[in-house]
């Protein structure tokens, strides 16, 4: 079956390829620019995507800080920080588990 051909699955599912080639990317290419592996063209993971992640993951780190207690300031700026770390945790396992759109560098 042709790569670039669906069989009917989720597409998020799918492992994340090159727009111009149809080339599998690999987590371990994906940087905030990369070059394909196969084409060369310089490709990039989708903006939406990169939002999304940072907005959930300050969520997250607000809402535990506020759940152990941290009101005013120290809510601030645990959540502040917190958010960096569930950034870091998260970026990495969400390439693997929801596998981003890969649109070209502009």
């Amino acid at each position: 079956m042709d790569p670039k051909v669906s069989s009917g699955t989720n597409e998020q599912l799918m492992p994340m390829r090159c727009p111009e080639c149809g080339t599998k990317i690999e987590v371990r290419h994906v940087r905030s620019s990369f070059p394909c592996p196969g084409c060369n063209k310089k490709l990039c993971v989708a903006a939406g995507y990169l939002i999304r992640l940072r907005l959930l993951t300050a969520i997250l780190a607000f809402v535990a800080a506020y759940l152990i207690g941290l009101r005013g300031m120290p809510l601030v700026l645990v959540g502040a920080l917190g958010s960096l770390v569930f950034a870091t945790i998260a970026t990495p396992i969400g390439l693997v588990v929801l596998p981003p759109m890969i649109e070209r560098y502009f």
